[in-house]
């Protein structure tokens, strides 16, 4: 099966500083956006398939900013890219489910690995950090590109990291609204 043909549609779910496209520092959200954070799990998490979950797609440096406890991110299979780590090696919540942490070396190998062993397990793939991962997926797999959920961070932040390309919405239309409205409160973000 190849990539284009695949029903997985990839998404990617961002938050920036609208100033200058700023998505962390020394390795961590810049911000603490509460709301953001409820919206992020719902988004990733819904599934019209009850007996489906979502997958999450993350480097290394976005599994590690995420609070020990907190991982994996519950419901939702986590996808690491890295060269560095195993599944035996992530240091992980022990009371957490551990077959929902798949480790692979490139975002190609993760979709493929989705595409060929998960597709009648998971319902959609969102690619939720960090520059690379996010800079791979618009650049190397825009034809499987779905939609960017993206919050605008209003304020000016100082970052040390930041979404790539720069024009990375070419090619997108912004929605006025989403299609599960009923299901998401998007009143503070704006999709694409």
């Amino acid at each position: 099966m190849s990539l284009i043909e695949s029903s997985l549609k990839l998404s990617l779910v961002v938050a920036i500083c609208n100033t200058n496209r700023g998505i962390g520092v020394r390795g961590q959200l810049p911000w603490r956006l509460p709301k953001d954070l409820k919206h992020f799990s719902r988004v990733t998490t819904y599934t019209s398939d009850v007996n489906k979950m979502n997958a999450v797609i993350m480097g290394k440096l976005t599994w590690l900013s995420i609070p020990q406890g907190l991982r994996p991110l519950p419901n939702r299979l986590n996808v690491l890219i890295s060269s560095t780590l195993s599944k035996e090696t992530c240091e992980s919540n022990p009371n957490a489910n551990q077959e929902h942490i798949v480790v692979c070396k490139s975002l190609a190998d993760a979709l493929h690995l989705l595409d060929t062993q998960y597709a009648d397990k998971i319902e959609n793939v969102y690619a939720i950090g960090g520059t690379q991962v996010f800079r791979d997926a618009l650049v190397n797999h825009g034809q499987r590109m779905h939609r960017i959920y993206l919050t605008r961070v209003m304020d000016h932040v100082d970052c040390d990291v930041f979404l790539e390309p720069e024009n990375f919405l070419d090619g997108f239309t912004k929605l006025d609204t989403v299609e599960d409205n009923d299901t998401f409160d998007v009143d503070f973000n704006t999709t694409y």
